[in-house]
């Protein structure tokens, strides 16, 4: 295997685990619906975004990283609302 296709094997299963991690990112944060009462925490997203941004060894990388997390905040927002919104049609049809 040529050194290209030897990086492009690593980078194939650091890609799996990330999309394994999102899985289970994501159904962790539908599960806190249980235990908060709004779905969005601005306060703990920037928090969040405060304490990864500490965590990012290459600065070069840090904007980047920034903004792949934001986006990771905004669709768990809306996944989360997505399942309130169904819950709450579930109930009026009863």
């Amino acid at each position: 295997m040529s050194e290209l296709g030897k990086l492009r094997a690593q980078i194939n299963r650091i890609d799996q685990k990330i999309v394994s991690h999102l899985e289970k990112r994501f159904s962790l944060a539908l599960r806190t619906l249980n235990y908060k009462k709004a779905v969005r925490d601005v306060r703990r997203e920037r928090k969040l975004l405060r304490d990864l941004r500490v965590k990012i060894k290459n600065p070069q990388f840090e904007p980047f990283v920034s903004k792949i997390y934001g986006e990771i905040m905004k669709q768990s927002v809306k996944s989360q609302r997505m399942y309130v919104d169904k819950i709450k049609k579930r109930k009026r049809k009863r």
